[in-house]
């Protein structure tokens, strides 16, 4: 005996139903994992993988020397210092030292009065306690105050392991430095010194890196809109390579970036030029430039 065709079409729904609906999750799952994981890709238009404090891209960073910051008029940049990346003291002692060969062909200073010594640097929990001698309190007005205090957190804060910096002047605690009382009672950080730092400030490469290919080029930024443009410049003046920058904030806050350039010129002497549009009338603005080799 036959059954009827109305009763076999329902019986055979009411099995494939859960079917059609178990393989509908499980698609609605892929595409919203496939979402999730393309917003945390880099794209060419927004990327955030790189903070201050934390190790740069791998690759483009390390060198095996240590990284200090010098003054680039009122803010400060990265350059290689002569010392390992591994030595903290001695990487602090060759930023007291004064601006190396390649930095001061680019007219990089130092607002770190010579013949300041770094007594001792302790790294514990986070916080770095940096013990200096007191002629690192001497001479120059507030901002030149402001830029050596800029350069030593900076400096610091680039290592992973350190969140904020503590000062110390001769073995005791420093409440406030020079004449003017730049206060430092309390922990400094990053955030502290927001003002030392360039509008874009670019962290890898540094001046004089040596890049080829698919270059990482990561920092920091706050610009309007939360745009601006990165662009790599041979000798000749002609671009090598540009790429539109996007970050999180809207420029309302510093975020961080992380993009790459593709290079496919010839050898030689290059500058990275971040730049974005002046919000008051349109005009290019550059923060800073980083001079490089193109491998």
């Amino acid at each position: 005996m036959h059954r009827p065709q109305g009763t076999a079409t329902r019986t055979l729904l009411r099995i494939l139903l859960p079917l059609v609906l178990l393989t509908a999750l499980v698609l609605t799952g892929c595409a919203s994992k496939s979402a999730s994981d393309s917003s945390n890709t880099k794209d060419g238009s927004t990327a955030t993988t790189f903070t201050p404090g934390a190790a740069g891209p791998s690759g483009a960073v390390d060198a095996g020397r240590a990284v200090g910051y010098f003054c680039d008029g009122e803010a400060v940049v990265p350059v290689r210092l002569d010392a390992r990346a591994d030595d903290v003291l001695g990487g602090l002692e060759a930023l007291f030292a004064g601006p190396t060969p390649a930095a001061k062909a680019v007219g990089y200073t130092s607002a770190i009065p010579a013949g300041s010594r770094v007594l001792n640097v302790d790294i514990d929990a986070g916080t770095a306690t940096v013990d200096v001698s007191t002629e690192f309190g001497s001479g120059g007005g507030s901002s030149s105050m402001q830029l050596r205090v800029a350069q030593v957190v900076f400096t610091l804060t680039r290592d992973p392991a350190v969140k904020q910096v503590v000062f110390k002047m001769d073995g005791k605690p420093v409440t406030a430095l020079g004449g003017e009382g730049l206060s430092l009672a309390e922990p400094q950080t990053r955030k502290d010194w927001e003002s030392a730092s360039p509008k874009i400030l670019v962290e890898t490469p540094v001046l004089g890196d040596s890049i080829s290919g698919l270059a990482d080029v990561a920092g920091t930024a706050f610009v309007p809109l939360g745009r601006f443009k990165l662009s790599l410049k041979g000798a000749d003046g002609f671009t090598i390579a540009t790429v539109q920058v996007s970050v999180e904030g809207s420029g309302t806050v510093r975020a961080s970036f992380d993009e790459s350039l593709t290079i496919t010129a010839d050898a030689g002497k290059a500058t990275i030029t971040p730049w974005y549009a002046s919000s008051a009338d349109g005009s290019r603005v550059i923060p800073m430039q980083v001079p490089v080799v193109v491998k």
